[in-house]
């Protein structure tokens, strides 16, 4: 665009609105970054209230397993072959149950279930435990000698006689045990 203005001619900014436009388009962009990253954040909330959630029904399934090897008592494999429910409870809005599962002897298996309803969140977790019993370690072997002390000499022979002696009323052992 040219004036006249005299002998003077003066162009005018053909630019116009260039500016306005440029600023309109970097806030544009910054507020584009500021929700990228405020949906980001809210992502990472949510995945982290998810992992919590998930804790806690570990914690509860954990707590479980504890409780349940408490009420299994001394002798827990007596139980049969099969699941069996050994313990049930709640810890604050989670709800746990353990199952054991005898599978040798001596061995059993425990599976703790730990359930958040409200969230629908299930975690479990599973502990082999071993109880050694004197039973079945004994049917083992071909004998057993019970006795606080034994001498043992370089030839092998096991005197037994020095424990058995004080006691009154107990038969008197032989006095060397080949082994």
């Amino acid at each position: 665009m040219t004036a006249r203005s005299g002998k003077e001619t003066v162009l005018a900014d053909d630019r116009g609105g260039f500016a306005f436009v440029v600023v309109l388009l970097a806030l544009s962009v910054l507020l584009g970054a500021a929700t990228w990253g405020f949906l980001a954040a809210r992502g990472q909330l949510a995945g982290a209230n998810t992992n919590l959630h998930v804790l806690r029904a570990e914690l509860a399934a954990e707590s479980g397993i504890s409780s349940g090897l408490r009420h299994l008592g001394s002798n827990p494999v007596s139980a049969s072959r099969g699941s069996r429910l050994v313990d049930t409870g709640s810890l604050a809005d989670v709800d746990w149950e353990v199952h054991a599962r005898a599978l040798s002897p001596e061995v059993v298996l425990l599976e703790g279930w730990g359930r958040m309803e409200s969230r629908g969140v299930q975690s479990s977790i599973r502990r082999v435990a071993w109880w050694p019993d004197a039973e079945v370690r004994t049917r083992a072997h071909q004998s057993v000698i019970e006795t606080p002390f034994l001498n043992r000499d370089a030839s092998s022979l096991i005197d037994s006689t020095s424990v058995s002696l004080p006691h009154p009323g107990v038969p008197q052992c032989s006095a060397s045990l080949s082994t």
